[in-house]
């Protein structure tokens, strides 16, 4: 999707959505392509770069969109800071409290498991990550994942 056909869809869904604030929803290619500098680091280093780099800040490093290749042969652009975004999903129209605390940093630890696993590489022509395995094949590595995030009060 080229820049014009993203803003013609945003326009559209801005026009037949006004009360949805469509800049928090947005995903994907439709938020925007991959960060045109963004460095040639894997989204799995991005917490060991933080913690050797003092200087370092990891709400920039969350903010770059990169691309992704997906091992069913498709595409698309992400970043941590994306897949923080809240979901607006209700259960029989309500929408349930949260209970685990997913942030930047288990984002990241979530990108380290998926990568020792073996699912995922990066490739440093494109500066992007490869998915190796299709999505049913990461199950194991999810599951192991969220029992490490850090519980909510309920």
């Amino acid at each position: 999707m080229d820049d014009e056909e993203r803003e013609a869809l945003r326009q559209e869904l801005l026009r037949d959505h006004p009360d949805l604030d469509l800049e928090n929803l947005l995903m994907g290619e439709l938020a925007g392509p991959a960060s045109p500098d963004r460095p040639d680091l894997p989204v799995w280093e991005y917490r060991a770069f933080v913690r050797d780099h003092p200087g370092a800040d990891p709400a920039t490093l969350a903010a770059i969109r990169f691309p992704v290749r997906y091992a069913e042969g498709t595409s698309g652009v992400t970043s941590i800071a994306e897949q923080l975004k809240p979901y607006p999903r209700s259960f029989r129209g309500r929408v349930p409290e949260p209970v685990v605390v997913i942030d930047a940093d288990a984002i990241a630890r979530r990108y380290e498991m998926e990568h020792e696993a073996g699912l995922q590489e990066w490739d440093h022509d494109a500066r992007g990550i490869v998915r190796l395995q299709p999505l049913a094949a990461w199950r194991e590595v999810t599951r192991a994942w969220f029992d490490t995030l850090e519980r909510t009060a309920h």
